[in-house]
């Protein structure tokens, strides 16, 4: 209600008094961790497709299906992040 209020005030600023902003917990940020994850998961399936001998030209789909099934694995519902990461990868510049 607080904040509502103040922000149909306009204190845009000032939406919380200090000492309700120094009671809050900062949510720990795990995407470090899931990029990591992602790079050591599709890293397994690369050499684990070598392993099983898998022909050369179907690695590259044996990865990359790897990587995006990784990548839906870790996000869960926040998957579309997770492949907004991919075109960066691939140089894609979104406006």
């Amino acid at each position: 209600m607080t904040i509502a209020e103040r922000y149909a005030e306009g204190r845009v600023g000032a939406l919380l008094d200090e000492e309700q902003l120094t009671q809050s917990v900062r949510a720990p940020n795990w995407e470090p961790l899931r990029l990591a994850g992602v790079a050591v998961l599709t890293t397994g399936a690369a050499i684990g497709a070598h392993q099983i001998g898998v022909p050369d030209a179907l690695t590259p789909y044996v990865v990359g299906g790897s990587g995006v099934l990784t990548l839906i694995l870790l996000y869960g519902s926040r998957v579309r992040a997770g492949l907004d990461i991919l075109d960066a990868v691939r140089g894609v510049q979104r406006p």
